[in-house]
């Protein structure tokens, strides 16, 4: 079976942890981030649905946040917990990569498909407030987290006490403080460590993964999608659905990023606008196998059963 992400097996030595809460490993993880994207300060936090959802908490109650409409549904609920609306976007060009979610004095910046170095010096300002993922299949996939970054100080400071039940950290929890009203959102040493071991593997991962794009861009010369990302090696077939199931009988597991989030269930207007470019490509889009431990057989296979397929 070929499968469409590929997540690493780790062994875990518990005992290295001086506490498995608040290890150190968890500051560790934060700073490396920090500085491989360019920025001053990072929090992490249990899941980038909970850093989005701080992130929010902290703009203020009532905020609007503009989502793509071909996006994944499983944290809209988070923006509106957080006392946000959402307001759907006709952008089928931001998978794989970022895009803002809420902007008035400052940015917040969903990238949860993409870690790139030098990105918030390149992309953000000193007040932004940037999002990303460790989620297994994500660029620096983890067992599960995410990371609020930014270069001011008060809105990161405010972010890790709200994660950490409203509290200054302390090493013995019965002399903390509790400054407001927080929340049970802080990443574990366990979630740091998978996370950690991940982003040191990052930069041989993009270069392998430099590798499989150029192959697949060969090969699929006819794919008219920008694929830049690493997270995702998308094309466009006449049928999604049916693509997946043939695909699958191959023995080759695929995916669709996304199906339009406007019409999915308990997200979706009474009346839906309309948008017709997520339409169409929720209906095309189909991710290919894109990880590390593909052969150049296994690409070989994935190419010649799009061509049979299509």
């Amino acid at each position: 079976m070929i499968n469409l992400f590929e997540v690493r097996n780790r062994v875990i030595d518990t005992s290295e942890f001086t506490n498995l809460l608040h290890s150190p490993i968890v500051t560790e993880l934060e700073e490396s981030i920090a500085k491989y994207v360019g920025a001053k300060y990072s929090c992490a936090i249990n899941s980038c649905t909970s850093a989005l959802y701080l992130s929010l908490k902290l703009a203020n109650q009532d905020t609007l946040c503009t989502v793509p409409t071909l996006v994944t549904t499983r944290f809209l609920g988070a923006i509106l917990q957080a006392g946000s609306n959402i307001r759907y976007m006709d952008d089928v060009d931001w998978i794989g990569r970022e895009y803002i979610l809420w902007e008035e004095d400052f940015k917040i910046i969903d990238s949860a498909h993409k870690v790139e170095p030098n990105q918030f010096t390149k992309e953000c300002r000193d007040k932004d407030l940037l999002v990303i993922s460790f989620y297994p299949t994500k660029p620096i996939g983890g067992l599960q987290g995410g990371m609020v970054l930014s270069n001011d100080k008060w809105k990161i400071d405010w972010i890790r006490q709200a994660a950490n039940f409203g509290e200054d950290f302390n090493v013995n929890s019965w002399e903390s403080k509790s400054n407001f009203i927080g929340y049970q959102k802080y990443m574990n040493s366990v979630n740091a460590y998978m996370a950690l071991e991940s982003f040191k593997e990052y930069p041989e991962k993009r270069k392998k993964l430099d590798k499989i794009r150029k192959t697949y861009n060969r090969e699929l010369a006819s794919n008219n999608l920008d694929n830049g990302s690493y997270h995702l090696y998308r094309i466009e077939v006449l049928d999604n659905d049916k693509f997946l199931e043939r695909a699958k009988e191959r023995g080759i597991i695929c995916g669709i990023h996304y199906k339009p989030a406007h019409r999915a269930g308990a997200f979706s207007p009474e009346i839906p606008d309309s948008y017709p470019k997520s339409e169409e490509m929720g209906s095309k889009t189909v991710s290919l196998p894109f990880h590390i431990n593909l052969t150049d057989k296994d690409l070989m296979r994935v190419v010649e059963m799009v061509y049979d397929i299509s």
